[in-house]
């Protein structure tokens, strides 16, 4: 797979997904034209909305735990990302800035793991919160891309659901990391991998020793 320009998984995501929505399909055109131009790098094939609306403290809290589930998931699969932030509030913008590459098996469940995570973390910190048009769009942009891998609808399908549960697994059992991690980065509004692991895992960025 070549990405030296963007990652052509969009590409066959709009060829095998024809049904996803059209404001979805045109932005993530944008997205992908900007990065053959040399743009900005992608993230999750998420559209940025153009106007920022107004975030309720509540509504800050949950987006926190969103990124913060995104983020404990994606180190804890070693996947790699730049940054989580809050304070991109667009109406529907990931914040959450992935290093996407090709790769194994693992890799590729790995990732799909990491984009559930963070709706999981938001629907176990208030399930309220939770915009069900973005959670149905995020979910189609996973099933696209477990089918751009799979090659196979009903593949495709039970793969999301695997790692729908497997995601919620994960957020299960490292609740405590991901709350941390949330109230951290609402004092701080952005955190670097470095800073998110540093925070989560301090043992293991302290201890220098050979």
């Amino acid at each position: 797979m070549n990405m030296s320009q963007y990652d052509p998984a969009f590409d066959d995501l709009l060829k095998l997904w024809p049904h996803l929505f059209e404001e979805t399909r045109q932005s993530l055109l944008r997205i992908a034209r900007a990065a053959a131009r040399g743009g900005r790098p992608l993230d999750w094939a998420s559209p940025q909305d153009e106007g920022v609306r107004h975030v309720t403290p509540s509504a800050l809290a949950a987006t926190a735990h969103h990124e913060a589930g995104h983020a404990i998931a994606a180190l804890l699969k070693s996947i790699s990302f730049r940054f989580i932030t809050i304070e991109s509030l667009n109406d529907y913008a990931r914040r959450m800035r992935f290093l996407r590459s090709a790769g194994s098996i693992e890799r590729i469940h790995g990732q799909g793991i990491v984009v559930m995570a963070g709706g999981a973390a938001q629907h176990r910190f208030s399930s309220d919160s939770v915009n069900k048009y973005h959670e149905s769009l995020e979910r189609d942009h996973v099933t696209a891309y477990a089918l751009d891998a799979t090659g196979s609808t009903e593949q495709a399908e039970l793969m999301t659901r695997l790692w729908d549960i497997q995601a919620r697994e994960l957020v299960a059992e490292r609740w405590l990391l991901i709350e941390r991690l949330a109230a951290e980065l609402l004092v701080r509004g952005r955190l670097s991998a470095a800073d998110c692991r540093k925070i989560a895992f301090p043992a293991a960025t302290t201890d220098t020793s050979a």
